[in-house]
C-alpha cells in the first residue's frame, strides 16, 4: 500500500514539474531575449519565379528561412535608381510572397531584391532582369506613301546577359555573349529575322532575308530610349546587311552614329534629322553680304542657325534636316586651302580633303563634345590649269565629295556636306551638274547637295546612311 502512494506521489510531482516548466516557458515567450525561430529547414533566402521579364510583366517574390510571424521590409531597388520598399509579415513556418510589377516605362536592367530585419540588418537578397528586348532590337517599317519605298530603322537599346546564346547571322554559328550583363557591348552581334516582308534596301535591292546588326561602339545615353520621340544613335554604328534566300550577301549599309531618326507628330513620317559642325571658310564669299533677308553676311545666317535650333535647314526633296550640332553659340572660321577661298574640283580632291580636316580639329579645339557631319560653307570652287592654278571659271555651288580620293560624285559620302548661299542660285556653267532650285523661304537660305550628281530622293537619303 505504502509502495503504491510513493508511486503515485511521484508520478504526480513529475505531472506538477512539467506544468511548472511549461507555465515558465509561455511566460517566457513574449521577452526579448528569447529567440522565436521557425523549423523552416535552412537559412533565410528570396527569390522570383523566373530571372528575366519584360515591361509590365508581374514579378512573383517568395522567401523562406525567416523568422516566423516576423516583420520583414522587403526593397527592391530597380535599374533608374529608384527604390520601392514593403513591410511584410512572415507566417508561422517563417516564409514570405511578394508581388512587385515592373513599370512600363522602358527602365531596362537588372533589379536587387533585398529582404531586412527590424533593425535594417540584410538577411538574404536576389536579383532579376527586365531585359525588355535582351539582345537590342530593330524595328523596321515600310512606308507605302513613299514612291522610293524607303524603310525608317529604328534602334531600341537591348541589354545582354552573360552566357546567353549569340547568333552569327553569316556563318550561323552560335556562341555564348561575353561580358559583364549590361547593355551590348563592342562586338556583340544579334539576330533579327524579317521573315516574308519585302522591304527595299534604299533603292538597291529587295529584301526578304535576315536583318542584323553589330555593335562597334556603345553609349550607355541609348539605354532608356523609347517612343515616342526621338531613336538617337549616339555612338551606336550599325550595320545592316541584306541576304537572299539562300542567305548570301546581296549589300550592305552602315548607320552611322550621328544619324538620328525623329518621330514626332505632325511631321512626315520618316524625316531624319542631321546634326552638322559648320566652318565658314576665310576668304570665301561667307564674309561678304550675300543680299538674304537683310543679313550682313552668310557667316551671320549660320551663327543664328546655331542659336536658334528650331531654324534649320530643311530639304523637302530628301525629307532631311539638318541642324546644329554646337553646344554654344560659335562656330570656326578656318583658313582655306588657297588665299582667294576657291575650292578646286574633283582634280584637286586633297584641297577639299585639307579644308575638311582643318574643320574638324577646329571643333575639336572649340568644343570636342559636339558631333555631326563636316559642313564647309565654301559657296563656290573653281577650275584649274594644267599648273594648277585657279582659273576664272568659278562654279556658284557649294561642293560635298567623299573624303577619300575619288571622283566627283562617283564615291558615296562619309560624313561630309556643304552648302549654298541662296544668292548664287543660277544655272550652273556646268551641265552635268544640277541646276540649284528657285530659292523659297521654306527651304531655308541654304541648299543642302550631299552629291552633286544624285537628283533622286533615293540616292539622297542613301548617301545619309551609306559609307
Amino acid at each position: 500500500m505504502k509502495g503504491a502512494i510513493r508511486r503515485f506521489l511521484y508520478v504526480l510531482g513529475g505531472v506538477l514539474l512539467s506544468l511548472l516548466v511549461a507555465v515558465f516557458l509561455l511566460s517566457r515567450m513574449g521577452d526579448p531575449g528569447m529567440i522565436n525561430t521557425c523549423a523552416s529547414g535552412g537559412s533565410p533566402s528570396v527569390r522570383t519565379d523566373k530571372p528575366d521579364y519584360g515591361a509590365g510583366e508581374i514579378v512573383h517574390i517568395a522567401g523562406s528561412g525567416f523568422p516566423c510571424e516576423a516583420l520583414l521590409t522587403v526593397v527592391i531597388s530597380a535599374p533608374d535608381n529608384s527604390i520601392t520598399a514593403r513591410t511584410i509579415a512572415t507566417d508561422k513556418s517563417g516564409n514570405f510572397t511578394h508581388i512587385y510589377q515592373i513599370g512600363t516605362e522602358n527602365v531596362q536592367g537588372q533589379f536587387q531584391v533585398r529582404a531586412l530585419d527590424a533593425d535594417g540588418n540584410l538577411l538574404a537578397s536576389t536579383v532579376f532582369y527586365d531585359t525588355h528586348f535582351r539582345f537590342g532590337h530593330i524595328t523596321w517599317k515600310r512606308d507605302s506613301s513613299d514612291p522610293a519605298n524607303v524603310i525608317r530603322i529604328t534602334f531600341i537599346a537591348g541589354f545582354r546577359r552573360n552566357g546567353y546564346v549569340c547568333r552569327n547571322p553569316i556563318t550561323g554559328a552560335t556562341a555564348p555573349c561575353t561580358g559583364p550583363d549590361g547593355p551590348p557591348g563592342m562586338g556583340d552581334v544579334f539576330l533579327e529575322t524579317i521573315g516574308a516582308t519585302r522591304i527595299n534596301d534604299f533603292g538597291d535591292n529587295i529584301s526578304t532575308g535576315t536583318l542584323y546588326f553589330k555593335v562597334f561602339a556603345w553609349d550607355t545615353r541609348g539605354v532608356t530610349l523609347g517612343p515616342p520621340g526621338y531613336h538617337t544613335l549616339y555612338s551606336t554604328q550599325v550595320v545592316i546587311e541584306d541576304l537572299d534566300a539562300s542567305n548570301n550577301p546581296i549589300s550592305k549599309s552602315v548607320l552611322d552614329p550621328f544619324i538620328r531618326i525623329v518621330e514626332l507628330p505632325g511631321q512626315v513620317e520618316g524625316l531624319i534629322r542631321i546634326p552638322v559642325r559648320w566652318c565658314g571658310l576665310a576668304g570665301s564669299p561667307s564674309g561678304e553680304d550675300p543680299g538674304i533677308l537683310n543679313r550682313t553676311s552668310t557667316d551671320e545666317i549660320l551663327l543664328e542657325r546655331l542659336r536658334v535650333m528650331n531654324a534649320n535647314i530643311y530639304t523637302p526633296q530628301a525629307n532631311v534636316e539638318f541642324i546644329s550640332g554646337a553646344r554654344t553659340g560659335s562656330f570656326p572660321v578656318i583658313q582655306g586651302p588657297r588665299p582667294d577661298g576657291h575650292i578646286p574640283n574633283s582634280t584637286r580632291i586633297q584641297d577639299f580633303h585639307r579644308s575638311v580636316n582643318r574643320c574638324r580639329l577646329a571643333w575639336r579645339d572649340l568644343d570636342p563634345a559636339v558631333t555631326g557631319i563636316i559642313a564647309l560653307n565654301i559657296n563656290r570652287f573653281a577650275d584649274i590649269d594644267s599648273s594648277g592654278n585657279a582659273t576664272s571659271t568659278t562654279y556658284p555651288l557649294g561642293w560635298a565629295g567623299p573624303t577619300r580620293p575619288g571622283d566627283l560624285g562617283q564615291q558615296l559620302l562619309n560624313g561630309v556636306a556643304s552648302v549654298i548661299d541662296a544668292a548664287y542660285f543660277v544655272p550652273t556653267p556646268d551641265p552635268r551638274l544640277p541646276t540649284p532650285p528657285p530659292f523659297a523661304w521654306q527651304s531655308s537660305e541654304f541648299y543642302v547637295f550631299l552629291d552633286a550628281h544624285s537628283r533622286s530622293v533615293g540616292q539622297l537619303r542613301r548617301a545619309l546612311y551609306r559609307k
